[in-house]
């Protein structure tokens, strides 16, 4: 069987490297325009298809005819998308006569759309995964899903990093049955809440007034690869890349949400709770933990942080 691959980033490549591995027949990849190059955080799929002489495509609409066109030459006999990030109508998934395999980075009909992982992590969520489903018109529904945990100090990168692993260990065990045609569709169920998004700005933001645990679930979602949890100190934009929480509210009385109830431990007062800094870089500086923050900026008991009015 001939196949196109969709796909992006790490989960893109561990599974073009399944299929590849397995001696199937590839037979061409496309990936969305813009892939950054291989780094720390994550691998490029324009580069994996380079090394292994695969012919790549990275159009910027994916649903143009001229595009479509371009998929048609190939005579592909399946699609399989593996965390492609790109919207793709039904009239290209129809091409193949074989049908489309979507890999999806979450347990659906979990946090569906964008960044699911991210969105897991941000709600406190216990679980993620990983599902196969048949995407195409004729053909579509769900094939198998695997779960992944997110541990209570998972940021959402180490979540990804178990969704990549748990892509592989699903695709090698389905890959038979999807090859041979046997692999058994069923409905997949509704999803409970709207396609979230692109992750905007605003999301990252540190409202004060909400709960500590929320807060806390808020950074380490949003930390190192991505954007990082905004504040603001004295007038400047704050990220905080690490914290910890007491998810306990305060006894007797509450002070100000945002202020700076300790130095050591660095607490700050939330909605409900006390949040624990560990990690922060304040806007033109170098990130810093608690102590050298505390110290190059002569913080005290009583200061606070602000809820940033823009990003």
């Amino acid at each position: 069987m001939n196949i196109l691959v969709f796909g992006y980033q790490t989960i893109g490549c561990a599974c073009l490297e399944v299929l590849l591995e397995a001696g199937v027949t590839v037979a061409g990849v496309v990936t969305a325009p813009g892939e950054p190059p291989s780094d720390k955080w994550f691998r490029s799929m324009q580069e994996l298809a380079r090394a292994r002489s695969l012919r790549c495509l990275m159009p910027e609409k994916i649903n143009d005819p001229d595009v479509i066109t371009s998929i048609r030459s190939l005579r592909s006999d399946a699609f399989f998308l593996f965390d492609y990030p790109q919207h793709v109508n039904p009239d290209l998934l129809a091409l193949p006569p074989r049908g489309a395999i979507n890999l999806y980075a979450t347990r659906l009909p979990e946090f569906p759309g964008h960044a699911p992982h991210v969105r897991a992590v941000m709600h406190g969520a216990a679980a993620t995964g990983v599902t196969l489903h048949d995407i195409a018109p004729a053909t579509a529904g769900l094939i198998a899903r695997q779960t992944v945990p997110i541990g209570w100090t998972d940021s959402a990168y180490e979540v990804y990093i178990k969704q990549v692993a748990a892509a592989v260990e699903l695709l090698q065990r389905m890959l038979p049955d999807l090859l041979s045609g046997q692999a058994v569709r069923t409905p997949l169920p509704p999803a409970s809440t709207p396609s979230f998004g692109p992750l905007k700005p605003e999301e990252c933001l540190i409202d004060w007034n909400r709960p500590g645990t929320t807060l806390y679930n808020l950074i380490r979602a949003v930390t190192r690869p991505y954007p990082g949890a905004v504040t603001g100190f004295r007038g400047r934009r704050c990220t905080i890349w690490k914290a910890d929480v007491r998810p306990a509210p305060q006894t007797g009385r509450r002070a100000s949400p945002g202020r700076i109830m300790k130095l050591v431990p660095f607490q700050v007062d939330t909605g409900d709770g006390l949040l624990r800094l560990r990690e922060l870089q304040l806007e033109g500086e170098p990130a810093m933990t608690s102590d050298a923050f505390i110290e190059q900026h002569q913080v005290a008991v009583g200061d606070s942080f602000t809820t940033e009015a823009s990003v």
